[in-house]
């Protein structure tokens, strides 16, 4: 299968509350379902086909917490690099908002 990273980007960019984006195991197709501009038969077509090929739901640009897949990431490190990128993460200007810095641990 084949997938364009492109596509997956987008998906996540644009997804909201009244629509959703799902990756055909498949085909490789991302498929776009909404509440909002599609019929109920529109949607269940698409999800017959979905089910039937496997999917994966992509998360929307709020779920996908980028701190957290650093801590995760910190956690398999030996313990000296572990301790330099804990000090980078949580150092002056890791992360700004508003020109004020803080760490999220």
């Amino acid at each position: 299968m084949t997938v364009k990273l492109s596509d997956i980007i987008d998906a996540i960019t644009m997804a909201n509350q009244d629509s959703f984006y799902f990756l055909d195991k498949e085909t490789g197709i991302v498929e776009w379902v909404s509440d909002m501009a599609m019929t109920e038969e529109e949607q269940q077509e698409i999800y017959n086909r979905l089910d039937e090929h496997g999917f994966y739901r992509l998360p929307t640009q709020y779920e996908i917490r980028d701190y957290d897949i650093m801590e995760e990431f910190m956690d398999t490190l030996p313990g000296n690099m572990q301790e330099r990128l804990s000090n980078t993460l949580c150092g002056h200007g890791a992360f700004q908002i508003l020109g004020t810095s803080f760490c999220l641990n």
